[in-house]
């Protein structure tokens, strides 16, 4: 609207002037700059209700170091002509105030960004202008929406060494070896044919009638995990160089973190790259940076009675050492 006002002052001007030199041409003027400021708002009024802007970005999850591809499509429900669109789009990070602004035209409705750093980026379409035929007035309209696309870190291992408990650890899981037998009764690991020492509690009787040989069936071992990941604002870089670091070695291990959305503690298991991934993506969009929560009490009281090891607290300050080995 402020091209607007600018146009109101200059048609106050020319009505002002042709009142003191009673020209009737500058009055005649007057009276198109008014007619022309009519059409345009009536024209623009229509318009802006009738075009519409969403984001598309195709890519969301970008390596560090990636340029950001996207572009603004635009719908148009009006047959009439269209003037010049100017739109005005943020990319900042997730909660922060402030970003980088920039501003596309019609004819480059795709545009390329690229992102500095490791974490989660808000892209929004702020802004359209809608310029008139003349492409002297405008009006603006304010889309509502955006995408957030994650910048993942580039990742560095570091040296973790396994004691003796972490890879004897049994306790309770869902997840189960796929290699060893165990003793959890709730799911079967395999059958093979007697041994001596076996139960006769473990025979599978049927089986064993149709084979017309004692035959066992072996129970599955739970792979449950020894340590605890507490994210309080955790630098991406350093929670997945332990995280990967720790699913490298071969163990297992949760991963926590306050939600933005469910405002709770959120919980995921890593056991695997797809695992891993699926846990840092999570956190970076979902990690709640200012944390209220005491997630070590939160644990104890939401998963009673779980046995774990040790657990690392990693904070905006946690840094580690590429040479620096982790006995765990």
């Amino acid at each position: 609207m402020g091209s607007f006002l600018i146009g109101l002052l200059v048609l106050a001007a020319t009505i002002y002037l042709g009142l003191i030199y009673l020209s009737k041409s500058i009055l005649m003027l007057a009276i198109a700059e008014a007619l022309i400021m009519l059409l345009s708002f009536c024209y623009l009024w229509y318009q802006t209700r009738r075009i519409s802007g969403k984001l598309n970005i195709p890519i969301s999850v970008l390596e560090q170091g990636s340029t950001l591809r996207g572009q603004v499509i635009l719908s148009c429900t009006t047959r009439l002509p269209i003037g010049r669109i100017s739109m005005k789009l943020r990319c900042r990070r997730r909660g922060s105030s402030t970003g980088k602004s920039f501003r596309l035209d019609l004819k480059k409705e795709n545009f390329e960004l690229p992102l500095k750093g490791v974490g989660c980026f808000e892209v929004e379409l702020i802004s359209m202008r809608v310029y008139d035929l003349f492409g002297l007035f405008f009006m603006v309209k304010c889309p509502k929406g955006g995408e957030l696309v994650l910048v993942l870190p580039s990742l560095h291992t570091i040296p973790v060494r396994l004691g003796e408990g972490v890879l004897h650890f049994y306790g309770d899981a869902d997840v189960y070896d796929e290699l060893r037998p165990g003793y959890d009764p709730a799911e079967n690991f395999g059958v093979r044919e007697f041994r001596d020492g076996d139960k006769l509690q473990s025979v599978h009787w049927k089986l064993s009638a149709r084979l017309d040989q004692l035959m066992i069936r072996e129970n599955s071992l739970p792979r449950a995990c020894p340590i605890v990941l507490f994210l309080k604002d955790a630098i991406p870089e350093e929670y997945a160089a332990l995280s990967f670091s720790l699913m490298d070695a071969g163990c297992p291990h949760y991963v926590c973190w306050q939600s933005v959305s469910h405002s709770e503690l959120l919980r995921a298991r890593v056991d695997d790259e797809e695992s891993f991934y699926g846990a840092l993506t999570e956190y970076m969009r979902d990690g709640d940076l200012s944390c209220s929560l005491d997630l070590e009490e939160e644990y104890a009281g939401k998963y009673r009675g779980e046995q774990y090891l040790r657990t690392f607290v990693l904070d905006r300050y946690t840094r580690f050492a590429e040479d620096e080995e982790i006995v765990v």
